[in-house]
């Protein structure tokens, strides 16, 4: 059985990666076992994977108010840059400001017909994956999202093109780091140049995902 890390290590090593929320030791003691249980072995990284793709509301503790202020603050907060130490978010929902409802319909219509296709070349090929380029893409303009710290949820918008980003592609939980990050009326405006794309999934918020994103559109079609 692999050797087992000291787990405060393993969270400082956490922490000087993504300062806020800071990560809760006893997720982080469960999470060494769980590995090894597996038979893993527990290596700062192989930590770092699995929190990356944990629900920050699990994984961390309360960031505080020195790091991010409440709900209501950041409402009211106007040109003000907030983040400086840096905080984690987690993506909770994406939506692209820039296109009609008409223009995402239209989209989502091509994209089930060619993964329909797809999904019927797969049980007679045996193949696992859509072939690269075949699903077209949502209109991409600038993107709407909620994010939160586990707790706090806030309103952002790409305020200048995040490439790694987009509505079909970017997974609910997936894991910013966002640091003196310039807020207008409670929203946050993300940038290349304050945010940091750093990937991961939350199953529990990316299993409603498609079916939110569907009943939001008719909502608007309607």
């Amino acid at each position: 059985m692999p050797a087992r890390p000291n787990p405060a290590t393993i969270t400082t090593f956490l922490q000087q990666c993504y300062p806020f929320p800071p990560p809760d030791p006893s997720w982080v003691s469960e999470c060494i076992d769980a590995l090894i249980e597996d038979g893993q072995e527990a290596t700062r990284e192989a930590v770092q994977e699995q929190y990356i793709h944990a629900d920050l509301g699990v994984s961390s503790l309360p960031a505080g108010n020195d790091a991010i202020p409440g709900p209501d603050a950041i409402d009211a907060a106007h040109g003000k840059t907030l983040f400086p130490r840096g905080l984690l978010v987690q993506v909770h929902s994406v939506a692209e400001m820039g296109a009609s409802a008409f223009q995402l319909q239209t989209a989502l219509d091509a994209r089930r017909d060619v993964l329909s296709g797809a999904s019927r070349i797969r049980r007679m090929d045996d193949e696992e994956d859509v072939e690269d380029g075949k699903v077209p893409p949502y209109p991409r303009h600038m993107l709407s999202l909620e994010v939160s710290d586990g707790r706090t949820l806030m309103r952002a918008i790409e305020y200048r093109s995040l490439p790694r980003l987009g509505l079909g592609d970017t997974k609910l939980g997936c894991k910013l780091l966002v640091k003196n990050v310039r807020c207008l009326r409670g929203t946050l405006l993300l940038a290349p140049d304050n945010t940091t794309v750093v990937g991961g999934i939350v199953d529990a918020l990316e299993e409603h995902q498609a079916a939110n994103f569907v009943a939001g559109l008719e909502q608007r079609l309607e």
